[in-house]
Parts: structure tokens; C-alpha cells; sequence
């Protein structure tokens, strides 16, 4: 599976199996949420964590994960950020 594959398959789970949709993005991460999380998944920044009113158990699972699928996460979250953002402009 390439890569975008992968984000593309992570976003359809995230909308369809977690009902993280669009709407509700733009209800519940006015304030850079996702990318905070992109940050925190990504390793990169010592000290950030996930956004607290995440579910910390899923957070938990999320941070085991291999690398690769980690860019897969973040990658979704990258696209969710773009549709909430395009969403409140239109």
C-alpha cells in the first residue's frame, strides 16, 4: 500500500468508524488541535502532548504505534485540517 493509500484509508476510518467528520471538526478543534496532535504523534517537540480533552486511552494506542503508521495519522489529520479550514471560509 503507498502512502497515500494509507491517509487515505486512516481518513476514511477516522470519519467512518470514529465519526470524526468535518462538522465536527470545526465544532471541537478551533483551536489547532489536530496540528497540536501532529506535532505531539510526530515526536519531534519534547514536552507537547495531545490535546487534553482527548481521549487519553486512544491517544495511549495511537502513540504505540510503529512510525509508519503514525504519518499515516498525522497524514489524515493534515487533510481534516484543510477540510475544517475550508469549511469555515466557505
Amino acid at each position: 500500500m503507498t502512502g497515500i493509500e494509507m491517509i487515505i484509508k486512516e481518513r476514511d476510518e477516522q470519519i467512518n468508524k470514529h465519526g470524526r467528520t468535518v462538522i465536527k471538526d470545526v465544532a471541537n478543534n478551533s483551536n489547532n488541535e489536530l496540528l497540536d496532535g501532529i506535532v505531539h504523534l510526530s515526536g519531534r517537540v519534547q514536552g507537547l502532548g495531545f490535546p487534553r480533552n482527548w481521549d487519553k486511552e486512544l491517544c495511549e494506542k495511537m502513540d504505540g504505534k510503529p512510525m509508519i503508521e503514525k504519518l499515516a495519522i498525522m497524514g489524515a489529520w493534515c487533510a481534516a485540517e484543510i477540510d475544517r479550514r475550508k469549511m469555515i471560509e466557505s
